[in-house]
């Protein structure tokens, strides 16, 4: 029991740390963290493209081959050269689609709260000034893709900071309280 409470504390560490180091690196280069997020997914397409087409070349002659796998592969390999030598259009891009997301849930939120004025009290004015904002941080996204996608990965990297603080605290206080019960409990 005790050694498994020991990989455990060395687990919960190492996470905390890990969490640390990454929450570091996205918070001090957001935009190197967001090219190579672009770069690691390109490196996936790569693989998979290379792995299908692999896989469309052995099974040539049998039946199973069809020429849906060896296009899905070439679209693959394509979108992996695009990536590859556009990461920040890409990320830019990525930014532009959740942008236009937000834009349209805060749209469609405005339009359920001002229903909702009918069935509650005022409640309905905070969702409307929140589904505005929405609306208005879509559009801002939308204007500076690749600027709201660096913003983004800071406040990541801030939040895996924090998360990881709070690890370290919650293991520490957890650790003082087990061995304040053992302790309890040898005097008993």
């Amino acid at each position: 029991m005790q050694k498994t409470m020991g990989a455990i504390a060395s687990n919960a560490v190492a996470r905390a740390v890990l969490s640390i180091l990454f929450g570091l690196f996205l918070a001090f280069w957001p935009e190197t963290a967001a090219v190579t997020v672009v770069y690691v997914f390109a490196a996936y397409l790569a693989i998979v493209g290379v792995f299908s087409i692999i896989y469309y070349v052995s099974q040539r002659k049998k039946s199973s081959a069809n020429s849906g796998t060896i296009f899905l592969a070439v679209l693959l390999l394509v979108l992996a050269v695009v990536f590859f030598l556009l990461p920040e259009a890409v990320a830019g891009l990525l930014a532009i689609v959740f942008g236009a997301l937000l834009v349209a849930s805060g749209i469609v939120n405005m339009f359920l709260s001002i229903g909702l004025r009918a069935f509650t009290g005022r409640i309905w004015i905070g969702l409307l000034i929140f589904s505005l904002l929405l609306a208005i941080g879509g559009v801002i996204i939308i204007v500076n893709p690749f600027g709201a996608a660096v913003t983004f990965v800071l406040f990541l990297g801030i939040l895996f900071v924090v998360k990881g603080i709070i690890d370290l605290i919650v293991y520490i206080f957890v650790r003082r309280k087990d061995k304040s019960q053992q302790i309890e409990i040898s005097k008993s």
